[in-house]
């Protein structure tokens, strides 16, 4: 029973684009067996590295940018957040950090007058502004990750809407375009393995698959392997750079 093994590098091929690899092979796999005519060759994910590097704020996306007023809507700030992945804590300390750099804060105790209060009960935000300070979230689309809506807020208020830190990636699927006989709610997909991240924001997700599903092949004659990671949706997942690793075999089935 022939049976193969064909690990991918991301750093091997196109670094600048990990989320997105193609591999042509010099020479052909031809995949027979001594019943060509009834044999059918399968294809699984035994181990996968990724790093949990995509954005849930950037320029990209389109919500890297808030404003506030620190003198009831006289005059603005605006401030544009660097691409990253953000907590709703670490979305505030950016935002005082400007605030800081702006003098718009009181240095006696260190007090800052726009305040992110997550319920992690209800998965509502509460935005507490005093002092006057108002902030603006029409400048963006950031609004929806923080559950609120599109709008300028001159008082306390907690969003309508849950939370949405992950920015819309709930799942992330790798794919295949090897793969035959896989489904994506209801509608062919060369997906071979989704998952959603198990490890903080920065880490490297490992996966090892200890029984690995092997998914029918749409072809018997392989000249090039390409492995794409996307959303749910099937949304391309920046990487911002980072590496990926992955190892397939290939066998009868």
């Amino acid at each position: 029973m022939p049976s193969f093994l064909i690990k991918v590098d991301s750093y091997a091929y196109n670094a600048s684009e990990s989320d997105d690899i193609s591999v042509n092979f010099p020479q052909p796999i031809q995949l027979t067996s001594d019943d060509d005519m009834k044999t059918q060759f399968g294809i699984a994910l035994l181990k996968a590295q990724v790093w949990y590097s995509w954005a849930n704020i950037s320029a990209t996306i389109g919500n890297n940018v808030i404003r506030y007023s620190h003198n009831s809507g006289t005059n603005w700030n605006s401030i544009t957040i660097p691409d990253g992945t953000y907590s709703i804590t670490q979305l505030e300390t950016y935002i005082h950090s400007v605030m800081k750099d702006n003098s718009h804060y009181n240095s006696g105790d260190n007090t800052y007058y726009v305040n992110f209060v997550p319920n992690y009960a209800t998965f509502k935000l509460r935005i507490e502004l005093s002092n006057n300070y108002q902030l603006d979230l029409t400048q963006s689309t950031i609004y929806t990750l923080l559950g609120h809506a599109n709008t300028t807020l001159t008082s306390t208020t907690t969003g309508a809407g849950n939370v949405d830190i992950t920015a819309g990636v709930n799942s992330i699927d790798i794919r295949c375009n090897l793969v035959k006989n896989s489904y994506n709610n209801g509608s062919f997909s060369d997906t071979i393995q989704s998952f959603s991240p198990n490890v903080p924001a920065g880490s490297l997700i490992n996966i090892s698959e200890s029984n690995p599903v092997f998914l029918p092949l749409n072809q018997k004659n392989i000249s090039t392997l390409r492995v794409r990671l996307t959303s749910q949706d099937g949304t391309p997942i920046d990487l911002r750079g980072e590496q990926t690793s992955y190892l397939f075999q290939i066998k009868e089935i």
